[in-house]
């Protein structure tokens, strides 16, 4: 099922696709995945835009965009550089498309963690499905996967980490309690003050208490009146006034 989400998603996202290249600061951060490509470098010879796109560093100008983004759209561009060797595909069409294969595989797989979440946290396949395609195609997701921005690699790093985190936490056990932690001292007769006792003491100081309680109980005294009892709550319970 989480395979066939990915490849829906992933064809829908490509078949609607944006046809334009990528623009603005997209622009930047892509030169730089083709300056990290074609020459192992990180500096950029884009002419144009704003000045605080840019870094200058010994004479040269760098893209003050994250990094991530830039690794994230190297395959796009591989593919491009392959394609581009068939005679037969327009060149400027070729590039924009390709431009958008990284944010449009990327959400895909938002989509399919987002999925095996719901799943996770116990709903129904249906509704789990329902809610996939709600956060697909009418949330923010449906306009970054057509569009070389960096919102697509922070939301999957996001859910990523969202993921893993309530799959590790699912598979740590509590620690074992100590021995006879879980034993109740019975303090009197009536089940609502059955516990005036800790249920987390020590094992030596279960044992203490229980020693107490049986000796009371020979003697006739009620085990209210011990120390670890409350007060006000033995003068309500036997009728007696200090």
């Amino acid at each position: 099922m989480k395979l066939r989400l990915f490849v829906f998603f992933a064809l829908v996202f490509t078949l609607l696709t944006s046809r334009e290249p990528p623009w603005a600061d997209a622009h930047v951060t892509y030169d730089t995945t083709q300056a990290l490509v074609d020459r192992w470098a990180l500096d950029v010879h884009t002419e144009g835009g704003p000045p605080w796109f840019y870094a200058h560093h010994d004479h040269k100008k760098y893209g003050v965009f994250p990094l991530g983004n830039v690794v994230a759209m190297i395959p796009g561009y591989l593919a491009y550089k392959l394609a581009k060797h068939a005679s037969f595909l327009p060149d400027k069409p070729l590039f924009a498309f390709c431009s958008h294969l990284s944010p449009t595989l990327l959400m895909a797989g938002v989509c399919t963690l987002f999925f095996a979440l719901c799943r996770r946290r116990g709903v129904t396949a249906r509704w789990s499905l329902f809610a996939t395609l709600a956060l697909g195609f009418t949330t923010f997701v449906f306009i970054y996967a057509r569009a070389p921005y960096s919102e697509a690699v922070q939301t999957m790093v996001l859910i990523w980490v969202v993921e893993r985190t309530l799959d590790q936490g699912g598979r740590i056990r509590p620690p074992p309690a100590w021995p006879g932690s879980r034993a109740p001292a019975v303090c009197s007769s009536t089940p609502s003050s059955s516990m005036c006792c800790s249920s987390r003491s020590s094992p030596r100081t279960s044992s203490r208490k229980r020693v107490a309680v049986a000796s009371s109980a020979r003697s006739g005294v009620d085990c209210r009146s011990r120390s670890w009892c409350s007060p006000s709550s033995s003068a309500s319970r036997s009728g007696t006034t200090t």
